[in-house]
């Protein structure tokens, strides 16, 4: 079951690759998934001009500057949500080409139960200070008139768009099946909350550890998801030197007592022993954990360009 599930997941990863189109273009295009009766919203204002939005796998550029948000997200599933803001920096550092903005990310549980407000999944507003998205809560008046106004149907089609204007059938299905095992059990396990803002994070060896807290001039808003470290072995070789270039292996074998480190490299078949004990160790002896931490750390690189969850997928 665990090798047909990992057939599933790399055969639908090329399904899931983000297209860029502008909001026009992407809203005569594509077609309504099919998806629950009830949805929520999520609004992220004040974002510049020619900024990429995009959610679950797909994306638009901002024509205008007065988009509000994207209705219609089904209430069921795993949601991620992508922000990146466009003109960042002063007009001098973008006619050098010396502006790359950051792309920000917020994971949604869409659950009924895990809302903001009954309408709005997700409220965030962007800061000009940062260049981003903020990860700070908007205040209750401005949810609540956000809400009226979306029930009321006060807002257009082009500021806020339709979750099927960005996601048709075909990619939606494909969504929900590359991230069908990422539950909310594993997101706690990872300290994301519903609504958490997710930054890209480096792969920093033994002791990296990202924080929101930081002694640093640089804060950063939001935080990065850190991995257990998972070995990498096989039974090609069982050479220890072999072994030893690999940061989470080595942090593995340095655990083991001498006896049981020399009994695994003796062993006809390694990887299934490490295998076992990763699982046993790191997620419960639950292979759909597996499975959703694969799924997480890889869109999460994808669409994040996050090389701590690309080292890790």
């Amino acid at each position: 079951m665990l090798q047909r599930k990992l057939l599933i997941l790399f055969a639908i990863e090329q399904r899931t690759t983000s297209h860029h189109t502008s909001m026009d273009t992407c809203i005569a295009e594509t077609t309504s998934p099919v998806v629950d009766n009830e949805s929520c919203a999520i609004a992220l204002i004040d974002l510049p001009i020619n900024s990429l939005v995009g959610v679950d796998g797909q994306s638009i550029r901002l024509q205008r500057e007065d988009f509000v948000g994207i209705k219609g997200v089904p209430t069921k599933g795993f949601h991620l949500v992508i922000a990146r803001a466009g003109a960042c920096g002063t007009s001098e550092e973008q006619k050098q080409g010396n502006v790359a903005a950051t792309s920000a990310g917020f994971v949604l549980q869409t659950t009924p139960g895990g809302r903001e407000n009954q309408v709005l999944a997700l409220v965030r507003r962007y800061d000009p200070m940062t260049e981003e998205v903020s990860s700070k809560l908007e205040d209750s008046t401005t949810i609540s008139n956000l809400s009226e106004q979306i029930k009321a149907g006060q807002i257009g089609p082009q500021r806020m768009v339709s979750y099927s204007d960005f996601v048709s059938t075909d990619q939606f299905q494909a969504w929900s099946k590359l991230t069908d095992c990422i539950s909310e059990t594993l997101l706690v396990e990872r300290k994301i909350q519903n609504g958490s803002k997710i930054v890209p994070g480096s792969y920093g060896g033994e002791e990296s550890k990202i924080s929101t807290n930081t002694t640093s001039a640089t804060i950063v808003d939001g935080a990065s998801v850190t991995y257990p470290v998972i070995p990498v072995m096989n039974n090609e070789s069982t050479s220890s030197v072999r072994y030893s270039r690999h940061e989470g292996t080595k942090r593995f074998l340095s655990a083991l007592s001498p006896t049981d480190r020399t009994s695994l490299f003796h062993h006809e078949n390694p990887s299934t022993v490490v295998m076992e004990m990763v699982l046993k160790q790191h997620y419960g002896g639950d292979w759909q954990h597996l499975i959703g931490d694969l799924q997480l750390s890889y869109v999460l690189f994808l669409h994040l360009q996050c090389l701590s969850s690309l080292e890790h997928w």
